[in-house]
Order: structure tokens, then sequence, then C-alpha cells
């Protein structure tokens, strides 16, 4: 065991080895360790780790919790739903209906081939974008809905979409894989219809990070899996993943499903300072007993600064230098990637470096990589933002890209015109501009731990910064217009409470429904004159 000592509510869980256990815990309260510790306890007492089984979300979640455990064949133990259902169906595949192939699941991206090859068929009904098709596919299989009832239950475009899902299934099967969402509603048939596989595979202790997160087939699963004793850990107010068909009822009813539950609250704060944590539970999304168990024993701390600005450009720009202070332990959190995107652009007119938690980088954007390649070939000496804007027409870009981007990460006619306007503010030729666009891309490859980090709220999730710079917080961004209002305020707490020392919340719209009430400043820049109707230093609610 560890030699830092428990709170008593952490070691009331560490202890909860027995039985039907409900653990909320808040932010920066220590679940990880308090899984960990538990783990260690249950070894102590005699369990045998082959009766145990810790489940979580991500590779980086389950590989953290082996490390710190540091004992041999722990990884057996702590596993992510996905390892687990992979390795089980690998076992166990003399049992399924179908042939599998030797690896089980897809390799060198047959399952996006085959998505290309869907929309092919299906372009002239409707189906344009890939990624469109994979979403709906997805949000399907974790529905644990079959092609058969997708069918039944669609109406309009919708019904096109559930002919490509059972043309997926079914070429799928031929080839003999299963892609991610595929591996746990498979997992969860098998379990279902074959008792001798289910009693062979059933955990004495089961354990459950991040349960508020569990999807309709990973949530059956834990039922199948059931042994006599479970232990889950959660937070129904850092829901996001509701998009992604998590369900808000697994962990606030888990007691209906899991008679006899007891609940138990870990709301110590060991991560951020009081006022924090005071503005933390003034955003509470969701009462579920948990605020008044949000205390901490650290300083009181700076309050939190809440600032609205001119416009997008000032806003980022504002915001980077502040970063720019203390990079290694700052980072900037917007709603979306496309957000980012303005992020990473004006960094680079900086010269600022930065490390991405995401895939998505503005300069490895399709539409911006084609455009840059195409100026490699037009006249070099003239002026590079009037040579992009030629290229942009004559190559007809806008329309070839126009559908290719996900609406709420990625503009790609904004991120083409983006590259115009950062060439016009360097006044320099199309050679020079190239050649400053290739020194930056370059660099930006050594990225490094004193880096600023850029993320979005999901990428930032179970992770903490000193310093937190929450961007674009206003209506139609955060709450975004296309989003469920009541995820959306848990959007916006897990954004804010990865703060451990100072937290900076930051619009140039109409302010976010999220902090009515709450006083704000009015950023004055340097020129005033930029200001239409004035500005100052007011302080407004």
């Amino acid at each position: 065991m560890s030699d830092f000592k428990l709170n008593a509510n952490q070691a009331e869980a560490v202890n909860a080895i027995e039985g039907v256990n409900v653990v909320i815990a808040g932010p920066g309260s220590g679940k990880t360790r308090v899984l960990v510790e538990r783990f260690v306890n249950m070894l102590m007492k005699g369990i045998s780790q082959k009766d145990i089984l810790n489940l979580t979300f991500t590779n980086a979640a389950a590989t953290e919790m082996v490390q710190r455990v540091g004992l041999m064949n722990a990884e057996q133990v702590f596993r992510t739903f996905h390892s687990f259902a992979l390795d089980l169906l690998k076992r166990e595949r003399r049992f399924v209906p179908f042939e599998l192939c030797d690896t089980v699941i897809p390799v060198r991206g047959e399952d996006y081939q085959l998505l290309f090859e869907l929309v092919d068929i299906y372009r002239s009904s409707g189906i344009t974008n890939f990624r469109t098709l994979q979403g709906k596919l997805s949000e399907w299989k974790r529905s644990n809905i079959e092609p058969e009832q997708a069918m039944q239950e669609s109406v309009g475009a919708e019904y096109y979409y559930a002919l490509a899902y059972e043309d997926y299934e079914r070429k799928s099967r031929e080839r003999g894989w299963l892609d991610f969402d595929s591996l746990m509603r498979e997992t969860v048939k098998l379990l279902e219809g074959n008792e001798d596989v289910r009693e062979r595979n059933k955990r004495k202790y089961i354990s459950v990070d991040e349960c508020q997160d569990t999807d309709v087939t990973q949530f059956r699963m834990l039922q199948l899996l059931y042994g006599g004793n479970i232990f889950v850990v959660g937070d129904e107010n850092q829901l996001i993943y509701e998009w992604r068909s998590a369900q808000p009822g697994n962990l606030s009813n888990f007691e209906r499903v899991f008679p006899g539950a007891r609940k138990i609250y870990l709301g110590q704060n060991y991560r951020s300072s009081k006022k924090l944590v005071g503005f933390f539970k003034d955003i509470l999304p969701v009462d579920n007993g948990l605020a008044s168990h949000m205390i901490t024993e650290n300083s009181d701390g700076e309050d939190p600064v809440l600032m609205q600005y001119l416009d997008t450009d000032w806003e980022v720009r504002d915001v980077l230098d502040k970063a720019a202070k203390d990079p290694e332990n700052s980072v900037i959190i917007a709603r979306t990637n496309r957000q980012l995107f303005d992020v990473q652009r004006l960094a680079t007119g900086k010269n600022m470096k930065y490390k991405n938690l995401g895939k998505k980088d503005y300069w490895e954007q399709n539409e911006v990589k084609a455009l840059l390649n195409l100026a490699k070939d037009v006249t070099q000496h003239q002026p590079a933002s009037q040579g992009l804007r030629d290229i942009i027409t004559e190559h007809n870009l806008y329309n070839r890209y126009r559908n290719s981007g996900d609406p709420m990460n990625s503009d790609p006619i904004e991120n083409m015109n983006n590259v115009v306007k950062l060439a016009a503010s360097k006044n320099m030729s199309m050679a020079e501009f190239l050649v400053y666009v290739r020194k930056l891309t370059y660099a930006r490859k050594s990225r490094k731990e004193k880096d600023l980090t850029l993320a979005t709220v999901h990428q930032a999730k179970g992770r903490e910064w000193d310093h937190v710079y929450v961007i674009g917080a206003e209506q139609g961004v955060m709450p975004h217009k296309n989003g469920e209002l009541d995820e959306e305020k848990r959007i916006f707490f897990v954004a804010c409470s990865r703060a451990a020392k100072s937290l900076h919340v930051s619009w140039s719209g109409p302010k976010t429904m999220f902090l009515e009430g709450h006083e704000y400043e009015i950023h004055q820049p340097e020129n005033l004159e930029l200001f239409e109707e004035g500005g100052g230093n007011d302080v407004r609610q």
C-alpha cells in the first residue's frame, strides 16, 4: 500500500471489496489511486488475480494502473473493454457462428476500405462522407441494434444508411473480422447465447473506471460477467460521451440493475485551489449528492478569470500570450478541433511551439496540404496571398473540399481562407511563404514536454494542468448549437475542472449561459480604436 494516507472516504472505498459498490468521484479526488490501492488490498486479503477484472476505456488509463501496481501480469487484470472482448473471442472463437480471421480485428485499414466502397455504392442515395457513415453504424452497434432492426425503424435518407449497415456487416463476416464496435456486440451475443462460455468468463470481482461512459453494449457485458461483487467509479457530471451512445442512467440507476448498492462519495479535491473548487461547485451540472462533499485543503489560490474579447483573433492572441509565460504547465482547451485550428494558425504566426493532444493538426488537413502542394508549381516571386487565392479559384478547391469535413470540427473553406489570411499578414512572396511554413512544420514535429498543450475537452478529460485556458465559451459553441444541453453543461464543467492553480475562461460572441450571474471583464486591447463603441476595464454580469 502507499505511504500517503488515505482520507476516510478513500479508505472506505479501498476496503469495499464485497458486494455492490458505487463510488461517485469528483475531479481531482484520487480515483485512480483508489482503484490501484483497492486491488493491492484484495491481493493482501488472499484474493487471486484470476478472479479480478478491472475495466477501463483507454489503453493509457489501463497502462497507468499497471505501472502504479508494478506487479507481474497486472496487465491481465487492468484491461480496456475492447482488449478483454478481443481476448475472449479469440479463446472462444469456436463458438462464434462464423469463421474469424487470425487477428479477429481488421488490419491495414480494411474497415476504412470497406467504408469507402460503401460510400461509392450509396453515393447516389445521399451517403457521401465515410465518417458520417462510420458514425451512424457505430451508433447502432453501441446501442445493440442489429441491421434488421435498423432497417425496420429507419425512414427517409436514414434507410439507406441501414442498408449500408447490412452490407457492411455481411462483408465484414465474409472477411472474418470485427471492427471495435462489432467486437463488443459479438462478445455480448456470445455471452448471452452460450451459458458455458458465460460461466467460464465470469469474474468474482469486477471494477469499472468511468462507469458513466458505458454504452448499452458495455453495460450489458458487465451484467453477463458479474460474479457476485462489482465496484464502479464515476461521476454523471463528467459524462461527455453521450454522442457516442454512453448512457446517463447506467451510473445514476446502477442500484436498479445491481440491487443493494452502497454509495461512497470521493469529493476531496487534491488538484485545485479553494477558489477554483468553489467555482466548480457553482457550475456543477448534476445534483447527484457530490456538491456537499466537494472540499479541498489546498490554498485559496486565484479567482477564475472570465473575459470577453472583441473577436476570436483577439481572444486567441491574448490567450497565447498569457499561456506563453508558462507553456509547460498550460493548456488551451476548446470545444472543437475547428477552434483549435485558429489557435494553431495564430501560434504559427507567433512562432510558438505547441503539442496537440489530438490527431488533427491544422497543417495536416487535406485541403490545406493540397493548397500548399499546388503552390509549389506556380510563380514563386508573386505575393503569396494573391497566388493562393488564384490557386483556390483555378482548381475549384472550395467545391472540391466543401463537404469533406466534419461540420462540428472542421470547415475546409475556412481552413483555406486562413492560409490566405496568414500569407497576407506576413506580406511574403510565394517562395518565402512556403519556406516559412516548411520551417514551422518541421519545428512542430519535435514536440517537447515544455511546449504548450492544445486539446479539445474530450482530449483533456482525465488530465490536469496548473493553468487552464478555456476558449470559445459562448452561445453556439459552448453550448454547441448542435449539442444536447445537458451534455454541453457537463462538457463545460469537465473543461474548467482540469485546472489546478488558475483558470481563464474567454469568449468573443454572446457569453455562454453556463456563466449566467458570474462577473466578467472586458478585454481592453492596446489599440482602443479597434472597438466600434469604445471599451474599458468595466466588470459586468
